[in-house]
């Protein structure tokens, strides 16, 4: 759509909002308008980021900051620009107004169950599906390339077992009602095998004493008695000891070599309670915490040590002298990403066969206290639990700027690269999304820690971001 068809357009729907005596037809007329015109911008939105990401080391960064949204809301657009340069008639059809931004979006996520060489198959019989979209509602749209994408799956000779054994796949979030949510998928084969072990699991919770809070509903009542099944099988494997680790080791194989107290101890929540005694502003600002470095002899932590000595050092690094006492109460916090009332929260923290409690003391962004062994060397490249505990403490999202994605989506990385001599100490990890580990690793991004985790990111083209501390309540 050209610029005088855009802008007659809008003249005709800024009149029709004045025009209160409008009749329906004339309001309809004007929310299809309206639906063209956000079409044209959807299309000028994808154009814009277009040539921004071409000059960007950072786009996602700085579509965010001109259009006023969040990093994902970014690199949602950058991925519809990337959708119309493999489809342009998509393209054509948008600039037109014959279709929505949110089909193209539909197109992307169809494009992702496939690899680059049939992605490319699917985008070829986007010309066909362009009339298919102007007339079709976008869920209606979306079950079309469904079936797209099952039909070139199939042309391509994949096993149909092999390409849903490939597709397994698992989330979990809480919803706005503070409730965790989850949702998976998984192949027929093991389908078969979790229904059977959950439905005995049911059978089992409907021979007990019925629960005050069951649903009297009898559909309802089957969904309450799943997910209670299922809670209750999860918590059987971890008190096994499946899938979990001690601080450092390998994971333990259930029923292997364990005695009564190793069991007791996996699979039950962990909580971190993040006591903060950074220095009040409020009382003359804050006065300086001295640092020390691992190399420096005075102040070094004895190897395998942890948390902080009698002479203030700790093992990352930070110390804390006499004169350096808070002005003000520490204040003390629960990472927790679900909303627990303080009676129930007592009681899990109270008691030891329901959850662990690990307390991680922190200071203007540094790591004072921690248990576990917080510096491994070169022993390990992989982090151990309680590297991942302490920095909990210090950042609640990925480090980079503006990234949302939460600590429990993130890798620690090496500072120093693990190939280039660096030591999977705490003050060598940081904890990054694996989209912005691949651009750490893969796109010359450069990053460095300073005093108190000060980050400085360096980007291909010239700019540099810094941050100070970290904190728990930053983006």
């Amino acid at each position: 759509m050209g610029t005088a068809g855009a802008i007659e357009q809008l003249e005709r729907v800024t009149h029709l909002q004045s025009n209160a005596n409008a009749t329906m037809v004339e309001l309809q007329a004007g929310l299809a308008d309206v639906r063209v015109l956000r079409s044209f911008f959807d299309s000028a939105e994808a154009n814009f980021a277009r040539r921004i990401a071409a000059g960007s080391s950072f786009p996602e960064k700085d579509v965010a900051e001109a259009a006023g949204g969040t990093l994902n809301d970014a690199s949602r657009i950058l991925e519809r620009t990337r959708t119309l340069d493999a489809a342009p008639e998509m393209a054509a059809a948008l600039d037109a107004g014959r279709i929505s931004g949110s089909h193209v979006d539909v197109l992307s996520r169809a494009a992702k169950h496939l690899d680059d060489k049939l992605s490319v198959v699917l985008f070829d019989k986007v010309a066909n599906l362009v009339d298919v979209a102007a007339v079709a509602t976008v869920p209606d749209f979306a079950k079309r390339l469904r079936d797209e994408v099952s039909r070139i799956l199939a042309d391509d000779g994949v096993a149909r077992l092999e390409r849903q054994r490939r597709s397994t796949a698992l989330s979990s979030w809480v919803d706005d009602e503070g409730m965790w949510r989850v949702s998976g998928k998984f192949d027929p084969v093991t389908g078969i095998r979790l229904a059977a072990t959950l439905e005995s699991a049911v059978e089992t919770l409907f021979a007990e004493a019925e629960s005050p809070t069951c649903p009297t509903d009898p559909i309802e009542k089957q969904k309450y008695l799943r997910a209670l099944a299922l809670s209750r099988l999860i918590e059987r494997a971890g008190a096994v000891g499946l899938g979990n680790a001690a601080d450092g080791a390998p994971p333990r194989t259930p029923g292997i070599g364990h005695g009564a107290a190793s069991r007791s101890k996996s699979g039950r929540p962990e909580f971190v309670a993040v006591i903060d005694v950074s220095l009040n502003q409020a009382a003359g600002g804050r006065r300086p915490i001295n640092h020390r470095s691992h190399d420096d002899p005075a102040h070094a932590a004895e190897p395998g040590t942890t948390g902080s000595n009698t002479n203030g050092a700790n093992t990352n690094g930070a110390r804390t002298d006499a004169d350096s006492t808070p002005t003000s109460p520490a204040c003390v916090t629960w990472p927790i990403p679900v909303e627990v009332p303080n009676d129930v929260l007592a009681e899990l923290l109270g008691n030891d066969l329901k959850s662990e409690v690990s307390a991680v003391v922190i200071a203007d962004g540094l790591v004072l206290h921690a248990p576990g062994r917080l510096d491994l060397g070169r022993a390990t490249r992989l982090a151990n639990r309680a590297q991942r505990r302490a920095l909990r403490g210090l950042y609640s999202s990925c480090a980079i700027p503006g990234c949302r994605s939460s600590y429990d989506r993130c890798q620690l990385h090496h500072i120093t690269w693990w190939r280039h001599g660096g030591r999977t100490d705490l003050g060598n990890l940081l904890p990054v999304c694996s989209h912005h580990h691949h651009k750490i690793h893969d796109d010359g991004w450069a990053i460095e820690l300073g005093l108190q985790r000060a980050l400085t990111l360096r980007l291909p083209d010239g700019q540099v971001m810094t941050t100070g501390p970290p904190t728990r309540t930053a983006a």
